[in-house]
């Protein structure tokens, strides 16, 4: 948050851009001007003319380039809000697995192919990230018994179909 007193503040406008979300002004009496940045997380690296882009869960292209930039994101076939939501949701409530993932794409409408360094996950598009969590403790049981799965099916409601290799 930036507060400064009227008059104060530097000659830059601040707007809402592709680098930021959301910019709200507001006053805190007396005489308290309050600017509050929402910035735009990038969620996703997706395909346009110029190369792989970072996007945020809106879809829309922001400001930084993977070439110049430390930045480990999933690759999604197309900015699909649907896709952008799910991986928006699985950072926010569990980051350890956002960062296992390498790239999320549709198999036909209702199916998404969610790939791992260790394997593939599929699940339906409207998966929840907790669904996809459920795809952890399974993962971690077949490697403890020492078995590699090709795939981890989770679009039966309640179970997690493990095809092994």
């Amino acid at each position: 948050m930036l507060a400064a007193a009227p008059g104060t503040l530097p000659a830059v406008a601040f707007a809402a851009g592709r680098e930021r979300a959301q910019v709200v002004v507001g006053r805190s009496l007396p005489g308290t001007l309050v600017v509050r940045v929402t910035e735009a997380v990038p969620v996703a690296l997706a395909p346009m003319p110029g190369g792989l882009q970072a996007v945020d869960t809106s879809g829309h292209v922001l400001p930084l380039d993977p070439a110049r930039a430390d930045v480990d994101l999933p690759v999604v076939a197309r900015p699909d809000p649907q896709v952008l939501r799910l991986l928006a949701g699985v950072r926010a409530v569990a980051p350890a697995l956002f960062a296992r993932i390498s790239a999320v794409r549709r198999d036909g409408a209702e199916d998404l192919i969610v790939t791992f360094p260790d394997g593939v996950v599929r699940a339906r598009a409207n998966a929840t990230p907790e669904r996809l969590a459920d795809a952890g403790p399974v993962r971690a049981d077949l490697a403890r018994r020492g078995l590699v799965y090709a795939e981890l099916d989770l679009r039966y409601r309640d179970q997690v179909v493990a095809r092994l290799r």
